[in-house]
Protein backbone atom coordinates (compact mmCIF):
# COMPACT_ATOMS: atom_id res chain seq x y z
CA UNK A 1 0.00 0.00 0.00
CA UNK A 2 2.80 2.33 0.82
CA UNK A 3 5.68 1.06 -1.38
CA UNK A 4 5.20 4.79 -3.41
CA UNK A 5 5.21 8.16 -2.72
CA UNK A 6 7.03 8.59 0.47
CA UNK A 7 10.60 9.69 1.42
CA UNK A 8 13.23 9.19 3.40
CA UNK A 9 13.80 11.61 6.54
CA UNK A 10 16.50 9.62 8.70
CA UNK A 11 17.61 6.63 9.36
CA UNK A 12 18.19 4.83 13.08
CA UNK A 13 21.26 2.50 13.56
CA UNK A 14 20.97 1.83 9.75
CA UNK A 15 17.12 1.11 9.71
CA UNK A 16 15.70 4.08 7.38
CA UNK A 17 12.55 6.24 8.66
CA UNK A 18 10.40 7.34 5.57
CA UNK A 19 7.63 9.63 5.74
CA UNK A 20 4.71 9.06 3.24
CA UNK A 21 2.78 11.84 1.88
CA UNK A 22 -0.45 10.87 3.76
CA UNK A 23 1.10 11.75 7.12
CA UNK A 24 -0.44 15.51 7.34
CA UNK A 25 -3.77 13.63 7.10
CA UNK A 26 -2.58 12.28 10.86
CA UNK A 27 -1.34 15.31 12.01
CA UNK A 28 -4.67 17.17 11.02
CA UNK A 29 -6.62 14.32 12.70
CA UNK A 30 -4.93 14.18 15.92
CA UNK A 31 -5.11 18.12 16.51
CA UNK A 32 -8.64 17.96 15.81
CA UNK A 33 -8.66 20.06 12.33
CA UNK A 34 -7.09 23.19 13.67
CA UNK A 35 -4.24 24.63 13.66
CA UNK A 36 -1.59 23.16 16.43
CA UNK A 37 2.19 22.68 15.35
CA UNK A 38 2.47 21.59 18.81
CA UNK A 39 -0.18 18.62 18.84
CA UNK A 40 1.18 17.74 15.15
CA UNK A 41 4.95 17.55 16.43
CA UNK A 42 3.63 15.87 20.08
CA UNK A 43 1.95 13.13 17.01
CA UNK A 44 4.64 12.32 15.39
CA UNK A 45 6.54 12.03 17.71
CA UNK A 46 4.41 9.50 19.46
CA UNK A 47 3.85 7.57 16.65
CA UNK A 48 7.34 7.50 15.77
CA UNK A 49 8.64 6.48 18.90
CA UNK A 50 5.68 3.77 18.35
CA UNK A 51 7.61 2.16 15.67
CA UNK A 52 11.37 2.66 17.08
CA UNK A 53 10.10 0.37 19.91
CA UNK A 54 9.04 -2.06 17.27
CA UNK A 55 12.08 -2.10 15.53
CA UNK A 56 14.32 -1.80 18.75
CA UNK A 57 12.70 -5.24 19.98
CA UNK A 58 12.80 -6.60 16.33
CA UNK A 59 16.59 -6.11 16.73
CA UNK A 60 17.12 -7.94 20.04
CA UNK A 61 15.20 -10.87 18.98
CA UNK A 62 18.05 -10.93 15.81
CA UNK A 63 15.57 -10.11 13.31
CA UNK A 64 15.98 -7.71 10.29
CA UNK A 65 14.47 -4.66 10.46
CA UNK A 66 13.76 -3.46 6.60
CA UNK A 67 12.08 0.09 7.09
CA UNK A 68 10.31 2.23 9.73
CA UNK A 69 7.29 3.91 7.43
CA UNK A 70 4.55 7.24 8.80
CA UNK A 71 1.81 7.54 6.88
CA UNK A 72 -1.55 8.65 7.74
CA UNK A 73 -2.80 5.82 9.09
CA UNK A 74 -0.31 5.80 11.87
CA UNK A 75 3.76 3.85 10.97
CA UNK A 76 4.24 0.47 10.86
CA UNK A 77 8.24 -1.52 11.20
CA UNK A 78 8.74 -4.08 8.60
CA UNK A 79 11.50 -6.68 9.50
CA UNK A 80 11.82 -10.00 7.97
CA UNK A 81 13.66 -13.73 9.21
CA UNK A 82 11.72 -16.59 10.79
CA UNK A 83 10.18 -15.13 12.99
CA UNK A 84 8.63 -17.55 15.90
CA UNK A 85 5.36 -16.65 17.66
CA UNK A 86 6.97 -16.11 20.20
CA UNK A 87 9.25 -13.08 18.50
CA UNK A 88 6.33 -11.99 16.83
CA UNK A 89 4.29 -11.31 20.25
CA UNK A 90 7.34 -9.61 21.62
CA UNK A 91 8.26 -7.53 19.00
CA UNK A 92 4.30 -6.26 19.29
CA UNK A 93 5.19 -4.82 22.83
CA UNK A 94 7.71 -2.73 21.86
CA UNK A 95 5.57 -0.10 20.90
CA UNK A 96 3.40 0.48 23.85
CA UNK A 97 6.23 0.10 26.21
CA UNK A 98 8.21 3.02 24.16
CA UNK A 99 5.11 4.98 24.58
CA UNK A 100 4.88 3.77 28.45
CA UNK A 101 8.08 5.56 28.78
CA UNK A 102 7.27 8.88 27.29
CA UNK A 103 4.33 8.94 29.39
CA UNK A 104 6.10 8.32 32.63
CA UNK A 105 8.39 11.34 31.78
CA UNK A 106 6.03 13.86 30.25
CA UNK A 107 3.28 13.19 32.48
CA UNK A 108 4.86 14.73 35.99
CA UNK A 109 5.61 17.92 33.75
CA UNK A 110 2.24 18.35 32.30
CA UNK A 111 0.85 17.72 35.95
CA UNK A 112 3.82 20.26 37.25
CA UNK A 113 2.03 22.88 35.15
CA UNK A 114 -1.35 22.35 35.51
CA UNK A 115 -0.81 23.25 39.28
CA UNK A 116 1.39 26.27 38.64
CA UNK A 117 -1.71 27.86 36.62
CA UNK A 118 -4.16 26.83 39.22
CA UNK A 119 -1.90 28.31 41.94
CA UNK A 120 -2.25 31.44 39.93
CA UNK A 121 0.94 31.51 37.68
CA UNK A 122 0.88 32.27 33.90
CA UNK A 123 0.01 29.87 31.89
CA UNK A 124 2.43 28.21 28.86
CA UNK A 125 2.22 29.18 25.60
CA UNK A 126 -0.14 26.97 23.63
CA UNK A 127 2.60 24.85 21.51
CA UNK A 128 3.57 23.68 24.83
CA UNK A 129 0.14 22.83 26.24
CA UNK A 130 -1.05 20.56 23.21
CA UNK A 131 2.48 18.96 23.00
CA UNK A 132 2.21 17.95 26.42
CA UNK A 133 -1.14 16.36 25.67
CA UNK A 134 -0.08 14.75 23.00
CA UNK A 135 2.81 13.26 24.95
CA UNK A 136 0.22 12.26 27.74
CA UNK A 137 -3.42 11.57 27.45
CA UNK A 138 -3.49 11.33 24.21
CA UNK A 139 -0.65 9.19 24.05
CA UNK A 140 -2.29 6.89 26.74
CA UNK A 141 -5.44 6.93 24.92
CA UNK A 142 -3.54 5.58 21.53
CA UNK A 143 -1.46 3.24 23.60
CA UNK A 144 -5.05 1.55 24.86
CA UNK A 145 -6.49 0.99 21.68
CA UNK A 146 -3.31 -0.62 20.58
CA UNK A 147 -4.20 -2.95 23.27
CA UNK A 148 -7.05 -4.13 22.05
CA UNK A 149 -6.66 -8.02 21.00
CA UNK A 150 -8.94 -7.27 17.49
CA UNK A 151 -7.69 -7.29 14.08
CA UNK A 152 -4.41 -6.44 13.07
CA UNK A 153 -3.74 -3.97 16.02
CA UNK A 154 -0.58 -4.93 18.68
CA UNK A 155 -2.71 -5.80 21.59
CA UNK A 156 -3.70 -9.53 19.10
CA UNK A 157 -0.07 -10.29 19.49
CA UNK A 158 1.02 -8.92 23.33
CA UNK A 159 -2.37 -10.89 24.78
CA UNK A 160 -0.50 -14.43 23.65
CA UNK A 161 2.31 -13.96 25.69
CA UNK A 162 1.11 -15.23 28.73
CA UNK A 163 0.03 -18.51 27.23
CA UNK A 164 3.42 -18.41 24.76
CA UNK A 165 5.40 -18.11 28.50
CA UNK A 166 3.82 -20.94 30.14
CA UNK A 167 4.20 -23.11 26.76
CA UNK A 168 7.53 -21.98 26.94
CA UNK A 169 8.33 -23.12 30.76
CA UNK A 170 6.74 -26.41 30.66
CA UNK A 171 9.16 -27.34 27.58
CA UNK A 172 11.87 -25.87 29.59
CA UNK A 173 10.59 -28.10 32.17
CA UNK A 174 10.51 -31.09 30.22
CA UNK A 175 13.49 -31.01 28.79
CA UNK A 176 15.22 -30.87 32.20
CA UNK A 177 13.52 -34.03 33.62
CA UNK A 178 14.49 -35.71 30.12
CA UNK A 179 17.99 -34.36 30.59
CA UNK A 180 18.58 -35.75 34.37
CA UNK A 181 16.95 -39.09 33.23
CA UNK A 182 20.01 -39.53 30.57
CA UNK A 183 22.29 -38.47 33.08
CA UNK A 184 24.96 -41.11 34.08
CA UNK A 185 23.51 -42.25 37.86
CA UNK A 186 26.12 -40.43 40.35
CA UNK A 187 26.90 -44.14 41.74
CA UNK A 188 28.54 -45.22 38.65
CA UNK A 189 30.80 -42.67 38.44
CA UNK A 190 32.20 -41.92 42.07
CA UNK A 191 34.66 -44.34 43.03
CA UNK A 192 34.01 -47.39 45.33
CA UNK A 193 33.84 -46.47 49.01
CA UNK A 194 36.42 -49.35 50.14
CA UNK A 195 38.64 -47.85 47.95
CA UNK A 196 38.65 -44.58 48.70
CA UNK A 197 38.79 -45.59 52.79
CA UNK A 198 41.98 -44.89 54.20
CA UNK A 199 44.12 -48.72 55.01
CA UNK A 200 45.04 -49.52 58.44
CA UNK A 201 48.55 -50.29 59.62
CA UNK A 202 49.59 -52.54 62.30
CA UNK A 203 52.26 -50.80 63.45
CA UNK A 204 53.12 -53.80 66.15
CA UNK A 205 52.80 -56.12 63.47
CA UNK A 206 55.19 -54.52 61.46
CA UNK A 207 57.77 -54.45 64.38
CA UNK A 208 57.73 -58.03 64.83
CA UNK A 209 58.26 -58.83 60.87
CA UNK A 210 61.14 -56.51 60.86
CA UNK A 211 62.62 -58.18 64.24
CA UNK A 212 62.19 -62.01 62.86
CA UNK A 213 63.71 -60.70 59.40
CA UNK A 214 66.96 -59.48 60.89
CA UNK A 215 67.30 -62.31 63.57
CA UNK A 216 66.72 -64.73 60.76
CA UNK A 217 69.50 -62.96 58.83
CA UNK A 218 71.92 -62.61 61.91
CA UNK A 219 71.63 -66.55 62.44
CA UNK A 220 72.15 -67.13 58.69
CA UNK A 221 75.45 -65.11 59.10
CA UNK A 222 76.78 -67.19 62.17
CA UNK A 223 76.32 -70.57 60.59
CA UNK A 224 79.87 -72.40 59.76
CA UNK A 225 80.73 -71.96 55.39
Amino acid sequence: MFQSGYVQIASFRGIPIRAHWTLPILCVLWSGLRFAPGAWIGALFVVLLHELGHAYLARRQRLHVMEVMLHGFGGHCAYVGEVTPWQRSIVASGGVLAQAILLVLAYPVELLLTTRVASGAPPPPAFVWDLLYAWTYANLGIAMFNLLPIGRLDGAEIWKLPGLWLARRRRREIARATATKRAPARDEVRPSAKASEPVEIDEAAVRETVRRALEEARKSSQKPQ
